[in-house]
């Protein structure tokens, strides 16, 4: 094959591109259920994948079954998070913690912040994989938050914080193929590279509760008066980040910056401190805009228990080294060198999943709040069923993608699709790289579902396009990881896995359109500062 010749080059650079295009045509464009578009998008890429880019039919398959087994250890976190949500409800624990959040503050503007930005980035910094979302969503609809606007904050709001989440695992394991960055380096560009976003995050969730979610009137007044207290929220987080990633590491950045922008979030909102007078609920529902305080039944403590002894546990899993271990080697249940490729393997050690974290504290919750057997077997019946539905969706999903990364086991010797677009990126857009390179970020992220995934794949393009433009790897390397957290926030298998949990099925397509936007904005924030740095030597 001349692949010399421009007409062949472009076929495969439209071939690379069909695992990024045909999902977000079928979805967004044509508004097709997401289990749908999935199944024709996989279906396609692998016929593609065969035809243009030489791929076998034992390497389809291998590629297939890693992505089946990828699939499940998420619908394993997506089993515990709903399981979780379905116990306290039940229990009548989540309308005790709504209660306390009134007692707080009333208004959903202040609310957003809290639990969308500050709750979220504190799971985040503590476990990743999609968990703050299962978990904020549930928390939001609560509140009175609508099931559409719930799951678009949270996925906003897990954002800036996937730089450091899982305790560092986007860096210390992202950058793994990459032996000359320096990840302390790396952590501290990030944190600067980010700062920019992570201030107006919190103004931009308001901004978008009350544009798109409030009534008509007043909109910009609403926003106006909270202006003051989410930017100091926003600008507490970003120098808290800052000053961690120097000092503390980047294995805790984000948890540290979530509790401090969290606790900051709670006690000025608590005393009334900057924020506004007027209770804002005109998104809630009719039933939820008048505030009644209820007599309490449950202790707030004994309510809010579950959700630490969640984040606790996680912490456990991951800070301390021969838990870690322990639990990753009783019972790992990944699948290695699949049909005998060496290179083709997905990784599960299943007590150390947040899924097995989640689904202990639902049996504790359940047995702590005295619930009946055939009230928690119903529990168990409904989280099956609705992870059923989003296992069509989400089983394809990751077929798709991993045959998108493993193409370059391929018989016509062409690299993989996701490196044969760094590479044509590299050849147009060398000039503005300090542009290019973040959108590579987040394209992959958009289709693999992950910031550690899509920085795993890409940092070694990265570095050598970076080595040869004379760019520090530090800062490209940074620039890699904060593109691939814009990416994150529309990540298909996000995206379903988050209405799954708001019972918003098939309206995948009307998510990603409410939080494109917001990735758009982070990717220019990101190149602002990383521009403004590079000009100040």
């Amino acid at each position: 094959m001349d692949i010399t010749s421009y007409d062949i080059r472009y076929m495969l650079l439209l071939t690379a591109f069909s695992a990024i295009i045909l999902p977000l045509v079928l979805i967004v464009v044509l508004r097709m259920p997401a289990r749908r578009a999935m199944i024709i998008s996989a279906l396609a890429v692998a016929l593609l994948g065969s035809v243009v880019w030489g791929m076998g039919g034992i390497e389809l398959a291998a590629s297939a079954l890693q992505g089946a087994h990828r699939a499940v250890t998420i619908l394993w976190i997506l089993l515990g998070a709903i399981l979780f949500l379905y116990t306290m409800q039940s229990t009548g624990a989540v309308e005790r913690i709504k209660q306390g959040f009134m007692k707080i503050s009333p208004d959903m503007r202040v609310q957003t912040v809290i639990v969308a930005f500050g709750f979220v980035a504190m799971i985040e910094g503590v476990s990743g994989f999609g968990t703050p979302a299962a978990i904020a969503v549930p928390l939001l609809m609560a509140l009175g938050f609508r099931p559409m606007a719930s799951v678009v904050l949270a996925l906003m709001g897990d954002s800036v914080p996937t730089s450091f989440g899982a305790v560092g695992t986007p860096i210390l394991v992202g950058l793994g193929n990459v032996a000359q960055a320096d990840k302390s380096q790396v952590g501290m560009n990030l944190a600067m590279i980010d700062s920019l976003f992570a201030l107006v995050l919190p103004l931009g969730l308001v901004v978008v509760l009350v544009l798109w979610f409030g009534r008509k009137s007043e909109r910009w007044r609403d926003i106006w008066e909270i202006l003051p207290w989410a930017l100091t929220v926003g600008l507490v987080y970003a120098i808290t980040a800052i000053v961690s990633s120097r000092i503390v590491g980047i294995e805790f950045t984000s948890i540290l910056s979530g509790v401090v922008a969290l606790s900051f979030a709670i006690a000025t909102s608590r005393f009334g401190i900057l924020t506004p007078k007027n209770i804002w609920r005109h998104h809630a529902a009719e039933e939820e805009r008048e505030i009644v305080y209820a007599e309490p039944t449950n202790s707030l403590v004994k309510a809010w228990l579950p959700y630490v002894l969640v984040v606790g546990l996680l912490l456990v899993q991951r800070v301390i080294p021969v838990v870690r271990e322990f639990l990753t080697n009783i019972a790992d249940t990944s699948w290695n060198n699949i049909l005998g490729f060496e290179h083709v393997s997905s990784a599960w050690a299943i007590l150390m999943s947040p899924g097995t974290v989640l689904c202990l504290v639902a049996l504790v919750a359940a047995v702590m709040y005295r619930q009946s057997r055939q009230d928690f077997t119903k529990s168990i019946d409904q989280t099956a069923r609705t992870v059923a539905l989003s296992a069509l969706a989400l089983v394809p999903t990751l077929v798709m993608v991993q045959i998108f990364v493993n193409s370059g086991l391929n018989s016509s010797g062409l690299v993989s699709m996701p490196n044969y677009i760094a590479h044509a990126f590299a050849e147009y857009l060398a000039p503005i790289w300090v542009m290019a390179s973040p959108i590579i970020g987040t394209l992959t992220a958009f289709i693999m579902g992950s910031s550690t995934v899509s920085t795993l794949t890409m940092s070694p393009v990265q570095a050598s396009v970076a080595a040869q433009l004379g760019i520090p790897i530090d800062m490209a390397m940074a620039q890699q990881i904060s593109g691939a957290n814009a990416g994150n926030i529309i990540a298909i298998h996000n995206v379903v896995a988050a209405a799954t949990v708001a019972g918003l099925h098939h309206q995948e397509y009307r998510i990603i359109r409410h939080t494109m936007p917001m990735v758009g904005v982070y990717l220019l924030c990101s190149i602002l500062v990383v521009i403004v740095l590079s000009l100040l030597g």
